[in-house]
């Protein structure tokens, strides 16, 4: 008998999990049909949309609040479809201010639920933690201090292997030699308020780097999907470098040859953390957001990329809302791709957190899927 999922991922990062755990699922041969919202790439594994979700693409809470009629526009299509057809089960692909309420109305129908990539209540929204524990039937994380986290608030988790894991290879340190040009990949984040805030400031320090250690630089810019154009603004440093956009479908194959990376706060420094390749990660975000984050995570982290929050140390260089200035970001470069033994040590951290997270991850996500629409 065929079984109907209904995925809910309602950002860039949340189509590439959707994606994953479709393929993961027509490899096992399972009967089902799938619907909800996410992007390109689940659709091309044969997933029907909703709405594409890159009209849903919002970062910080003054561009939740300023887009509050499209949200709300998109829960009722949500609970319209929910209803129409009840799903055998449903699951939340992170985005927690919709898809928490999401689950309150969705248990309340009795559908199974799966939360997938879940909030990140080890850093704020506490109260969140008994929503899940009513609302929600599993939960599935990718990394383990989320699992540590949730075990000891007695919520029992799988951990399961990240997708980038599998899709991608450390590259020895041997490969990453210096090249001439020097050539800087940027990865200046998915949503138009990361690329207006990052991208050019991460152009002019290529441009500093270039004049500071007197070598040209080759700069690759990684135009992520469902992004705004890139193009006005590297046409701006064209005449100062030698700049190429990479589509993010051939990204891979740009960051063979990078000598190191800079790349904004997300799952994209996590990447580059598992291809081994020196980086360093940058953050900007309006004020206020700055400041509710600063007030709401106080004490409870110490870090913001995924990279040194899974060491639990300070594996590379975080450069966050003032710090994170032209200057600073082609200072850190330049030691990147001057200092081998600095090199050395980050590869050496990239290459244990592979290990340390082979070790860990035991549950795939597709035997949790189909244990659960097995009930």
């Amino acid at each position: 008998m065929t079984k109907h999922i209904t995925i809910l991922a309602e950002d860039t990062s949340g189509d590439v999990y959707a994606s994953w755990v479709i393929k993961k699922l027509r490899a096992k041969k399972i009967d089902f049909s799938c619907d909800g919202i996410a992007g390109d790439l689940a659709r091309r594994e044969g997933m029907t949309l909703w709405i594409h979700n890159s009209s849903m693409n919002f970062m910080g809470m003054t561009q939740v609040i300023a887009n509050a009629s499209k949200i709300r526009t998109v829960w009722r299509l949500i609970l319209d479809n929910l209803n129409k057809k009840k799903p055998d089960l449903l699951i939340l692909i992170d985005y927690p201010g919709l898809n928490m309420r999401i689950a309150k109305q969705a248990k309340a129908m009795n559908i199974p639920i799966l939360y997938f990539v879940p909030p990140q209540v080890w850093a704020w929204g506490r109260k969140r933690i008994q929503q899940l524990r009513t609302n929600v039937d599993q939960i599935a994380c990718l990394y383990p201090f989320e699992q540590d986290f949730f075990e000891k608030v007695k919520l029992p988790t799988f951990l399961v292997e990240h997708p980038l894991q599998i899709t991608s290879q450390i590259m020895p340190l041997a490969r990453l030699k210096a090249s001439k040009p020097a050539h800087i990949v940027c990865l200046p984040g998915s949503r138009k308020q990361e690329i207006a805030k990052h991208l050019s400031d991460m152009l002019e320090a290529c441009y500093i780097l270039q004049n500071t250690t007197k070598r040209e630089i080759r700069c690759s810019v990684v135009q992520a999907p469902a992004a705004v154009s890139i193009l006005p603004m590297v046409l701006a440093w064209g005449d100062k470098l030698q700049i190429s956009i990479i589509k993010n479908a051939d990204k891979l194959s740009a960051l063979k040859d990078a000598e190191a990376a800079c790349v904004v706060s997300g799952t994209a420094c996590f990447e580059l953390a598992l291809l081994g390749i020196p980086h360093t990660v940058v953050y900007k975000t309006g004020w206020i957001n700055y400041f509710l984050a600063r007030w709401l995570l106080a004490k409870r982290i110490r870090w913001i990329s995924l990279t040194n929050l899974v060491n639990q140390k300070s594996v590379v260089k975080e450069l966050i809302q003032r710090e994170s200035k032209p200057e600073n970001i082609a200072k850190e470069l330049s030691r990147l791709i001057t200092n081998q033994d600095a090199r050395q040590s980050m590869h050496q951290d990239f290459v244990k957190m592979r290990d340390y997270l082979s070790a860990r991850a035991h549950c795939r996500i597709e035997k949790l899927i189909i244990d659960m629409l097995s009930n």
